[in-house]
């Protein structure tokens, strides 16, 4: 029925898998099937724990990954069920590293933080005390891609350091078109159409630390800074009655997340910093269990309008267990707490705490080539605000290579 403006609205929620209202926590394939990546001496290692990269045999390595997702987020109030779906969301990885003596260099590119392309077919909960009639349709983009660039130095057989350069470029893209579009309080039509984006970009920096204590016991830590980002808005096209409507709303509330749709207008929203811990230990030759978490420092990032986060956090778990010279399974669960309070929860953001289930392989098809299979399925928490329940889920698949020449 009202396919209209507040469509969009969904494009600002995220679809994290992690505690950090923005930061995806899943970096490559290998977190599919076993979350607890943060002290992990493989070629993850250059997303996860950079420090650990010298532990690598000494050459060169091409690391290649893909994620595919499907993703429901849905609003009910009074009975009415809001829902929005993204049935193929994809985010690509790629890595080259460098390791000969006690030193490795890496270079990374992926997906940072955002969340999918949602359609909300019948609006949100906001559209029926704003809108009286209307229809339309709505595409979206929301995308934060990264590249890394770093080094990692041993400095014993047990001690190793590493630091980088993180890049981030976000886009934020909205297209709209409405017909026969009418806002309450005798408002003017809101008819036509409106395109937008937002683009921000930013640095910031990588640290971590290694320690090998043995063969069987690895831990590690790495801190990544906050990436200070503003985006601006250029509207690449509208018609006067849309952009209207649009003034109108944002008069009504200024802090909404539709206010910086203005030509030209600005807004921070940074990404946060995170702290990444976590230890690995092997049982016995074939049996390795991880665990560790990561800090998110919502609270201090700067973001226009989003007061109330608290700090967020996760905790994991996992394990892989070697059953053939070729085969790997692995399994793992991650526990998230986003930090956010019942002031932040409405149509255009909503950060649940979830509970994340994680099942995959690796398979050693020769001495240089190793494939990685995840599925991850992410059981978000419920929520209620102001007669409003909110909910989630997703389902994910990956697949990824590693090649060593």
């Amino acid at each position: 029925m009202k396919k209209i403006i507040f469509g969009c609205l969904a494009l600002l929620s995220v679809a994290s898998y992690g505690a950090s209202v923005d930061a995806l926590a899943n970096s490559t394939p290998a977190y599919f099937g076993n979350p607890a990546q943060n002290a992990t001496l493989t070629t993850e290692a250059a997303y996860y724990n950079p420090a650990g990269l010298v532990h690598l045999e000494d050459g060169n390595y091409m690391t290649m990954g893909g994620q595919l997702s499907n993703t429901t987020y849905e609003m009910d109030e009074n009975g009415e069920s809001y829902k929005g779906n993204d049935p193929i969301g994809m985010i690509p990885s790629l890595a080259y590293i460098h390791k000969k003596g006690d030193k490795a260099f890496y270079v990374n590119v992926g997906g940072a933080a955002g969340g999918p392309t949602l359609d909300y077919e019948d609006g949100v909960p906001l559209l029926s005390s704003l809108l009286t009639t209307g229809e339309g349709t709505i595409e979206g983009k929301n995308a934060y891609a990264m590249a890394n660039i770093g080094t990692a130095y041993k400095l014993n057989n047990k001690w190793s350091v590493g630091a980088g350069i993180k890049y981030i470029y976000a886009i934020r893209t909205i297209d709209i078109e409405t017909t026969d579009g009418s806002v309450a309080l005798g408002f003017s039509p809101a008819d036509g159409s409106y395109d937008a984006e937002r683009i921000a970009q930013g640095f910031g920096g990588t640290f971590g630390i290694n320690y090998k204590a043995s063969d069987r016991l690895n831990m590690a830590m790495t801190y990544n800074t906050k990436v200070k980002l503003e985006f601006e808005t250029e509207v690449t096209s509208g018609s006067s009655n849309l952009a209207n409507t649009i003034n109108f709303i944002n008069n009504l509330d200024p802090t909404n997340a539709l206010a910086p749709l203005g030509d030209g207008d600005k807004r921070w929203r940074d990404l946060p910093a995170e702290l990444k811990y976590g230890a690995s230990y092997k049982m016995n030759d074939k049996w390795t269990v991880m665990g560790g978490g990561n800090y998110y420092f919502v609270s201090e990032a700067d973001t226009d309008g989003k007061d109330g986060f608290k700090n967020g956090w996760d905790v994991n778990i996992g394990t892989e267990y070697q059953v053939s010279e070729k085969w790997t399974l692995t399994t793992g669960y991650n526990y998230a707490d986003t930090g956010a309070t019942d002031e932040t929860f409405n149509d255009t953001e909503f950060a649940l705490n979830s509970n994340i289930y994680t099942v995959g392989a690796k398979f050693q098809q020769n001495p240089s080539l190793e494939w990685t299979f995840g599925v991850m399925y992410a059981d978000y928490i419920d929520h209620e605000v102001d007669g409003v329940e909110y909910s989630k889920n997703i389902i994910a698949y990956a697949i990824g290579a590693s090649y060593k020449f």
